[in-house]
């Protein structure tokens, strides 16, 4: 295996177990975003390769933007295991990350390819409220899915957040993160402190669709059986608290789709239409609801 592969193959893993850490371009203030120049730097601080992250008609793709070879890599390298279109395509320009679709912080419905196997694999991340760090969920096929942590502004930062979990989701005020494990082998919903802590669970075994409450006083998720419950939780310096694990019946969720907590509390919920599988029924609860519960 020459260096460049080396250096290839951290790039590669950059958005699950990168061996090196990666640095971005510094985000606009008013909106953090993904897009920029990364640089893949090894753990002896050497720069492998810079990456340029972009928004291409609503949709994020990362590409290679300028290698740092040795002198006995080839110069012209060319993806010889890549599949489809991109086979023996070059390297320098390559498009390796694409259909990132973009959420507020997050960025789901991608892929990444590993240009060293061919395999590709479906991805997604989550950007912290102030821009400077990335947690990267990479869903590898037989293998322990994990959460992968960036730092986007120190070098040789680039570690595994958590294991046995996927699906991250910032609070509001970046502190703290919710996500989904299956480390009692079924996913239940955990939160963590971002900084490091212990991870403290708030739902029983099966869960999925995670999301804040905008005041990061609580979180939605939707149970294995189709309902949509709210996790309080009550901060006390370092320590979470959970409280009362409560149904929000005024949102239907069967069928369920998709669930998203605007910012000013109201809650979307897609679902399923019963009678044409191949369209949705979007239905909209509202804030008052839970505020008369508090």
């Amino acid at each position: 295996m020459t260096i460049w592969m080396h250096h290839w193959r951290e790039l590669g893993l950059m958005l699950s177990l990168a061996a090196g850490a990666l640095i971005i371009s510094e985000p606009a203030a008013s909106q953090p975003s993904a897009a920029g120049v990364w640089k893949q730097v090894d753990e002896h601080g050497k720069v492998g390769a810079l990456v340029t992250i972009s928004e291409q008609d609503g949709v994020y793709v990362g590409r290679l933007s300028k290698l740092f070879l040795d002198p006995k890599d080839d110069p012209n390298p060319v993806c010889t295991r890549c599949p489809g279109d991109k086979l023996n395509q070059p390297i320098l320009g390559l498009t390796f990350i694409e259909g990132m679709k973009q959420s507020g912080l997050d960025y789901e419905d991608g892929t990444i390819l590993d240009p060293e196997t061919g395999d590709i694999y479906h991805a997604k991340m989550s950007l912290s409220p102030d821009g400077k760090d990335l947690l990267v969920d990479r869903e590898d096929v037989g293998a322990e899915q994990s959460l992968q942590r960036i730092s986007l502004d120190r070098p040789g930062t680039s570690s595994r957040w958590e294991a046995s979990a996927h699906d991250p989701r910032f609070s509001p005020d970046g502190k703290w993160v919710a996500f989904l494990s299956s480390r009692s082998g079924t996913y239940s919903v955990f939160v963590r402190r971002f900084d490091g802590g212990p991870a403290i669970q708030l739902s029983a075994a099966g869960a999925l669709g995670v999301r804040w409450q905008p005041d990061g006083k609580a979180v939605l998720f939707v149970t294995s059986d189709g309902r949509l419950m709210r996790a309080a939780l009550r901060f006390a310096g370092d320590r979470a608290i959970p409280e009362a694990v409560s149904p929000i019946p005024e949102i239907e969720t069967k069928g369920l789709v998709g669930l998203e907590v605007a910012r000013d509390g109201r809650i979307l919920a897609a679902r399923r239409s019963a009678d044409v599988e191949a369209t949705g029924r979007v239905r909209v609860g509202w804030k008052n609801a839970l505020e008369s519960k508090n």
